[in-house]
């Protein structure tokens, strides 16, 4: 039997992913990790298992059938605690208990309890925060901008949960925070992936406001709005080179449903 070096799965997993084949993109990157640990190669083996609990993601949104919804679901989980315990044996703490973030994230795909879910979101969010005030200090804005983005999906998911009036504005104001210092951070790194992920989030948190409002008119509102709709066509320009269809599809459909309910 022929056996693939790594580095060749690798390169054809990428192209999986890059076509959006996501269970192949799976597989290839399984045999990569399982080589790459052969070697004893164990950061490189938890950069591939983090890779593997993001695409596991993808598939588990796509999937057709509750077995297979909960299936990879699991197996998500497992890779980012795979991810996780690699991490901490290659003495880097933060990628470590950011796939322990992630892992809480990805367990609340699967709600058997809402208590629990809530319990494993916050933990995630308190996780990612204290990563986000690490890479502050640093001056290292990419992944503050990159954690203010993963922190502010796990608030979005705990927010849905919320029946409490005082939480829901707790988390949304914690959540705004985040959003604002993201967009400023970013004017320095000019990233269309993380323009397009702060637009899908601060549209969600908008529509919650909206639908949360007790007097619809106000001003405040009004105006952190129309900021939003010039950040949607600020987006949409910088987008024309773009060649990421998710990334596209994205930011299209965030602008296109906000022009709907303005």
């Amino acid at each position: 039997m022929v056996k693939i070096e790594e580095t060749e799965l690798l390169n054809r997993a990428e192209i999986e992913e890059k076509n959006y084949n996501w269970e192949q993109a799976a597989k290839l990157y399984e045999q990569a990790a399982r080589a790459v640990l052969d070697q004893n190669k164990l950061k490189n083996a938890a950069k591939i298992y983090y890779k593997l609990g993001d695409i596991y993601l993808h598939i588990v949104l796509a999937s057709d059938t509750k077995e297979d919804y909960l299936s990879w679901n699991e197996q998500s989980v497992k890779a980012f605690h795979e991810a996780e315990s690699l991490f901490n044996y290659s003495n880097d703490k933060l990628l470590s208990m950011e796939c322990k973030a992630k892992a809480f994230n990805a367990m609340s795909y699967v709600i058997t309890s809402v208590e629990e879910t809530k319990k494993n979101l916050t933990k995630s969010i308190n996780i990612f925060l204290e990563l986000n005030k690490n890479y502050s200090k640093a001056n290292n804005n990419k992944n503050c901008v990159r954690l203010s983005t993963l922190t502010i999906d796990s608030i979005i998911s705990f927010m849905v949960l919320c029946n409490d009036p005082s939480e829901l504005d707790f988390y949304s104001q914690m959540a705004n925070k985040l959003i604002e210092t993201a967009w400023i951070l970013l004017n320095e790194i000019d990233d269309i992936n993380f323009r397009a992920l702060l637009l899908y989030d601060e549209a969600m948190l908008l529509n919650f406001n909206r639908w949360t409002e007790l007097i619809y008119g106000d001003e405040k509102q009004e105006e952190i709005r129309k900021i939003f709709l010039k950040r949607c066509e600020e987006t949409l320009i910088l987008a024309e080179d773009c060649n990421d269809f998710i990334t596209l599809g994205s930011i299209f459909a965030t602008t296109g449903f906000f022009y709907c309910i303005v």
